[in-house]
């Protein structure tokens, strides 16, 4: 699905980013529900499409139970939630407030990197050199 993302085919035709999202959002339901697992590496690259065109997901190498509290990193940084960067600079050494990080939440924010790209084509971070740049550093904990 990356290759089609990049290309611009879903750009501000919201029909086909509602269909899409929604196949996608099915796929993350069925998972969180009936299999009780957060996927953490939601991404274009791992997203699939099937021969009807029906996008699932793929790559559980990082899936934990929706119900736990993540203790540490994992997935692709530019679809992280800003908790998940604290759980980032907590094993860089910072020193910084254990966050509280549910591995189903993940999967959501995720989700909404996910809608904001297939809609403006750009990824939320574009312009930044990198997503943790945006986020709180180790000063704005002590205020």
């Amino acid at each position: 699905m990356f290759r089609i993302v990049q290309s611009g085919a879903f750009l501000y035709d919201e029909n086909m980013v509602r269909y899409a999202f929604k196949q996608i959002v099915k796929g993350v339901h069925f998972q969180h529900i009936k299999c009780r697992r957060a996927h953490l590496d939601i991404k274009f690259e791992n997203i699939v499409l099937s021969d009807e065109i029906i996008p699932m997901l793929a790559d559980f190498g990082f899936s934990e139970l929706v119900d736990t509290l993540l203790t540490e990193w994992r997935g692709t940084d530019y679809y992280f939630s800003p908790e998940m960067h604290d759980l980032r600079k907590r094993a860089e050494g910072h020193r910084i407030p254990m966050p509280e990080v549910k591995a189903s939440a993940q999967d959501m924010y995720a989700l909404g990197v996910i809608l904001f790209t297939l809609f403006f084509g750009v990824h939320p971070y574009m312009h930044t050199q990198h997503p943790k740049d945006v986020l709180k550093s180790e000063d704005d904990y002590k205020k």
